[in-house]
């Protein structure tokens, strides 16, 4: 119940900022996740593991070329990991929110490029890992296969970046990088582990098109 709060809070807040709005709509992608564990001694990366990425997106004009873009998306990501003889393969879901300031360049009427940077917040619902091992491991009493995740944290902080391109006014492609501030477990002796996501996702936006000035006639 803990982990659903937030964004129960999120879900009831929506209607109204939607309805301040230009433009919202669906996104959906790919995201390849990559962790990094730290245990002061010893530091490795796991391989990278593709998913999907499936969510919403708004974004109203600030002022000028800036742009304020938030999201609810739900991100499938895990990892790969072979260390002498001991193979972990695990897979974890998150809802994340991201919130970004978006940098369009160009005038009103042609702006193709956005740039932006923000945190994002999220809650990992659930993590399934598989952690096989062979060789002397066995050997040594480690058990073939083992197939749980009991300390997964709740809560996920961290920053990103994107950049995207506006096909038309619509239809637009993103592209984000990622980095996790939080460690992904607790209780884990020593262990940080944090997570690094990058991607890329296409979307179509709602909203109603910016009036544009009437030009007064001229007097003669």
């Amino acid at each position: 119940m803990k982990k659903i709060l937030p964004f129960l809070f999120i879900a009831l807040s929506l209607p109204a900022f939607l309805k301040a709005q230009v433009n919202y709509g669906p996104i959906l992608g790919l995201n390849i996740a990559r962790y990094k564990l730290d245990a002061g001694f010893l530091a490795f990366s796991t391989s990278s593991k593709p998913g999907i990425l499936i969510g919403g997106v708004a974004e109203k004009q600030l002022k000028g070329h800036f742009y304020l873009q938030a999201g609810a998306q739900f991100v499938s990501s895990g990892y790969d990991l072979n260390y002498y003889g001991l193979a972990l393969t695990a897979t974890i879901r998150t809802i994340q929110v991201p919130v970004n300031l978006l940098f369009k360049p160009g005038n009103e009427e042609n702006r193709k490029f956005h740039f932006g940077i923000g945190p994002y917040f999220g809650v990992n619902i659930v993590a399934h890992e598989r952690i096989t091992a062979s060789g002397p491991l066995t050997s040594w009493g480690v058990p073939e296969n083992i197939d749980s995740v009991h300390n997964l944290t709740t809560g996920d902080l961290g920053i990103g970046i994107n950049a995207g391109y506006h096909f038309t006014k619509r239809v637009f492609a993103q592209a984000h990088l990622q980095k996790g501030l939080t460690s992904l477990f607790f209780d884990t002796q020593g262990f940080d582990v944090k997570n690094y996501n990058y991607g890329l996702t296409v979307g179509y936006l709602f909203g109603k098109e910016k009036e544009k000035p009437k030009k007064r006639p001229i007097r003669k």
